[in-house]
């Protein structure tokens, strides 16, 4: 036959009924439509399972740690000390870079001390900290502090009344709230929504006073007492601000490892844009300017991933080799399922054949026959796959 020949032979056969039918003749024949099925979930089941199962390990990992520890640290977050007068606009600053870098979006909680009476408090701002404790007043939206009732007891304040601390600044009393530790000799139940500040919340035993010195407030407050102090050997008149992006309750360890990269990147955005911020020397505790590029701050999340990165290459050495195994057979299994199908073709090959239909065409329509089958042996497969690996593994 001529080249030409050939072209038309292959053309009129690939134009021809069987061809425009391939798809729904194996249809006609159940069971070895079943057979093809049964051995391509099979290889779908024996191919996917280790590798769901070792990384849905790893995830599980990743957020039983979550579950066991405080919310901020399980997500990506940056730290720096702001100079007061600037808070409210360096909090937006660092939220906008968080959200630029692509992370949800996130929250800022500052934090600065000062001394009341020669009794040493924290000052606390964070949008929505009231609805996490019991109010005892009415919450009209004054400026101010809210303090612990019993902390305010013995100070002998009111909502309205203002009290001084020892740099002169005037702290505005805005309400009072039930104090979440009630004394140093029993067991405090402080909710999990303060769990990062418990230390700074529940009271020692050694404290002098009958109630931690935890201040609710905000920004401007903050910015107004420190501004009274200008001490720059030390971190007075800084503000501490944190931002924290909330991941997803079922984040997988790509989601919290590009979570934390990207909070690196947007660190890196807010240092280069800030004129008010610093960082502390971690060897002589002196304030430094923040300088670009300046090394993102550590991070717990970074602990958490790297934890669950080593159980999921832990399991995958004894899981995937016995899933390759698997697969093998699988294989053969496939092979077997093909060899089926060759068998109940094999009149109709003969016949093509002798026509002058060429191997290639008659592989295409063996693809083309078989792949209902096999695309929903293998849809069928890798949901069984998912529902053995959550329900058994």
């Amino acid at each position: 036959m001529s080249r030409h020949g050939g072209r038309r032979a292959f053309g009129g056969a690939l134009a021809s009924g069987p061809w425009l039918r391939a798809p729904l003749l194996l249809l006609r024949r159940p069971v070895v439509f079943l057979a093809i099925v049964v051995a391509m979930a099979v290889l779908a089941i024996a191919a996917s399972s280790g590798v769901l199962f070792t990384s849905t390990r790893g995830t599980a990992s990743l957020n039983a740690q979550a579950a066991d520890d405080c919310p901020e640290l399980s997500m990506p977050s940056f730290t720096a000390l702001v100079a007061a007068g600037n808070t409210a606009a360096e909090n937006t600053a660092g939220a906008a870079a968080m959200h630029r870098a692509g992370l949800p979006d996130p929250y800022w909680v500052d934090l600065a001390g000062t001394q009341i009476q020669a009794v040493p408090v924290t000052l606390f701002a964070r949008v929505g900290a009231l609805a996490h404790v019991q109010t005892l007043t009415p919450n009209h939206g004054q400026r101010g502090a809210w303090f612990p009732n019993t902390f305010a007891a013995s100070l002998k304040v009111r909502p309205g009344d203002t009290i001084a601390t020892a740099d002169g600044a005037r702290i505005r009393v805005a309400g009072l709230y039930r104090s979440l530790s009630s004394d140093p000799f029993h067991l405090s139940a402080v909710p999990r929504y303060w769990c990062t500040w418990n230390d700074l919340i529940v009271q020692k035993v050694n404290s002098n006073i009958g109630t931690p010195p935890f201040l609710i407030t905000d920004p401007a407050t903050i910015d107004t007492v420190e501004s009274t102090a200008a001490d720059s050997s030390s971190t007075s008149g800084w503000v501490a601000a944190d931002w924290y992006a909330p991941l997803p309750a079922d984040a997988t360890i790509a989601d919290a490892t590009v979570g934390q990269q990207r909070a690196a990147e947007a660190w890196g955005a807010y240092v280069s844009g800030s004129k008010n911020a610093a960082r502390v020397d971690p060897d002589t505790g002196k304030l430094l300017k923040l300088v670009h590029p300046a090394p993102p701050p550590d991070s717990p999340l970074g602990e958490k991933v790297a934890i669950a990165d080593k159980v999921h290459d832990g399991l995958a050495g004894s899981v995937l080799p016995v899933d390759l195994a698997g697969a093998v057979i699988a294989l053969l299994l496939v092979a077997g399922a093909g060899g089926f199908w060759a068998a109940h073709r094999s009149r109709e090959i003969r016949l093509l054949s002798a026509r002058g239909v060429g191997p290639f065409a008659l592989a295409l329509k063996a693809v083309l026959e078989t792949l209902p089958a096999v695309l929903a042996g293998l849809a069928a497969g890798f949901a069984a796959a998912v529902v053995l690996v959550r329900r058994v593994g």
